[in-house]
């Protein structure tokens, strides 16, 4: 009857509501503060999407301090020049999930009992990770210029076309604990020859 007609015509609206949509990005609006905190986002809405890149602050005369307690879920992100982002365990979980380009000119630091997820591959810039006791997972490639040191773990990806090799073209240094490099395939590799891998004192 009449009623259902009105029903259907409800839900078809609320599916046809405006959303985020594939591509779109929202930025850090500067300064300290944590990621949950809907006000330094733009647009007002704290991004948790896999469809969805997030900027943290590319203003040089701002540096900005950015905490993630729990989880963080971007398509894309990009750190600038002297801020940082860092991720600690809430209780339950401690997991920053990238699923597209990552481009770190700042430093990300990754507290004890943390993953950094990065599903995009690659990890590029001219920054830092810095392991406390945490790792990266799904990681294919380390750009020229960025750095991963501490200790923990870093395991290798995979891609569409199923496991890949580790290609280091930057610096991996172990620095107050173990670096464990994992391999979850046989047949997946380490491949050094463009990056170096150090040993601190």
């Amino acid at each position: 009857g009449p009623a259902s007609v009105s029903h259907s015509s409800s839900v078809l609206m609320a599916l046809m509501a405006p959303g985020p949509a594939f591509g779109d990005s929202v930025k850090w609006l500067g300064g300290n503060g944590n990621w949950a905190q809907a006000s330094k986002w733009t647009g007002g809405t704290v991004p948790h999407s896999s469809i969805v890149s997030v900027l943290i602050d590319d203003d040089p005369a701002t540096h900005s301090a950015v905490v993630v307690d729990g989880t963080a879920i971007a398509a894309g992100l990009t750190l600038g020049a002297g801020d940082s982002l860092t991720v600690r365990r809430d209780g339950f979980s401690g997991d920053l999930y990238v699923y597209g380009p990552l481009l770190n000119d700042g430093n990300i630091f990754l507290q004890a009992g943390t993953t950094l997820q990065a599903r995009g591959g690659s990890v590029t810039g001219s920054g830092a990770v810095v392991l406390q006791s945490a790792s990266i997972s799904d990681i294919t490639s380390l750009g020229r210029n960025q750095s991963i040191r501490g200790y923990g773990f870093i395991n290798a990806g995979s891609g569409s076309s199923g496991p890949q090799s580790f290609q280091n073209n930057g610096l991996i240094r172990a620095e107050g604990g173990e670096v464990a490099l994992g391999m979850g395939t046989t047949g997946q590799r380490v491949d050094n020859a463009g990056g170096i891998l150090q040993i601190a004192n």
